[in-house]
């Protein structure tokens, strides 16, 4: 679902003139070797194989933008 829709906002920006595509990917897209990453694609349906495959679409689209790969989210602990 993430390509299919990564692909769909792709088109919808090209259609409307959007300057910049913000995406937001994962670590571990472009290191599919790495323990980590087979974990991660073992447990969640090749997750990281679908946020590549969006990159790539992202880059052929012809767009300006932006890939941003955070290594993890967290939540701030307020004092």
């Amino acid at each position: 679902m993430d390509f299919e829709v990564n692909k769909l906002l792709i088109q919808a920006c090209k259609t409307n003139n959007i300057k910049k595509f913000i995406l937001t990917s994962s670590m571990y897209v472009n290191r599919p070797g790495h323990i980590v990453a087979f974990c991660i694609n073992s447990m969640y349906a090749d997750v990281l194989d679908w946020k590549l495959k969006s990159e790539v679409e992202l880059r052929c689209s012809g767009l300006n933008y932006t890939i941003i790969r955070p290594g993890k989210f967290l939540k701030s602990e307020k004092n």
